[in-house]
């Protein structure tokens, strides 16, 4: 399983939302050119101006509005981990969880025992086990205690990309959306084309909301709200509002919140 995703990572203390909000311009030209999984080390980590990152209420990070307004990039996930020696960040327009530990880190026998894993691969099931929280919001103990990775990798068919650099091991958790994906699409553009009086087919993700549909405010207002009407557990904010320019933009922030 593939997904683009930019890991934007350095060697140097710095603070982890000042560093997201500097490496943000630079996955966004990662990901416009590269597929696949790219990493990039920073060694300058001085960041100067107002974060384009900040925590929900629920701790996870999050771009900004302004951050989304000023790049363009709704629908852009990111997910932050460190351990001593590294912080990184990794950004995908698919939901991702990341985890970074020492591939020599020592883990112990109860906790091996929790995780069910000999010592070989101890680190390495940590890892997912770190990255799939993150990725399902899950808390940790919840998981390894509970005996929950194994039932949430399946329900929600996670795959895994890990790889070790300089004595580090890095493990990206994925969604395997696709399917899931392209039915919520279908009942999002079935609702634009409702609203317009038009054909499904008629309605494309490149069509700007303005200029080519003719979307006014109480268009885009009914929309939305038939939307959240469909997928109960999301809300939209102004300022994500603010930020649709085309029915991709609509497709990709619902697929960032509901997943």
């Amino acid at each position: 399983m593939t997904r683009d995703v930019a890991v934007i990572y350095t060697r140097c203390g710095t603070d982890s939302m000042s560093f997201a909000s500097l490496g943000l311009e630079k996955a966004l030209d990662v990901l416009k050119v590269s597929r696949g999984i790219v990493f990039v080390e920073l060694t300058d980590t001085t960041y100067e101006g107002d974060l384009l990152t900040e925590h929900l209420s629920d701790g996870r990070p999050a771009l900004t509005a302004a951050a989304i307004n000023r790049y363009d990039c709704v629908g852009l996930c990111i997910s932050i981990s460190h351990n001593e020696d590294v912080l990184a960040v990794a950004y995908s327009y698919s939901p991702i969880g990341l985890d970074v530990e020492r591939a020599d880190r020592k883990v112990g026998e109860r906790l091996r025992e929790w995780l069910a894993v000999d010592a070989s691969v101890a680190v390495r099931r940590w890892t997912e086990c770190e990255a799939v929280c993150k990725l399902a919001h899950i808390g940790i103990w919840q998981m390894v205690k509970q005996g929950l990775f194994e039932q949430t990798v399946e329900r929600l068919d996670i795959g895994f990309f890990t790889t070790e650099m300089a004595g580090d091991l890095f493990t990206l958790a994925f969604r395997n959306t696709h399917k899931e994906n392209m039915i919520m699409e279908q009942k999002i553009i079935s609702i634009i084309a409702n609203q317009l009086g038009k054909d499904a087919a008629e309605i494309r993700p490149e069509q700007e909301l303005i200029k080519d549909l003719r979307l006014d405010s109480i268009d885009m207002a009914e929309i939305l709200g038939a939307i959240e009407d469909e997928f109960p557990e999301l809300e939209f904010v102004n300022a994500e509002i603010k930020a649709l320019k085309t029915v991709a933009d609509i497709l990709a922030l619902v697929a960032k919140k509901v997943g």
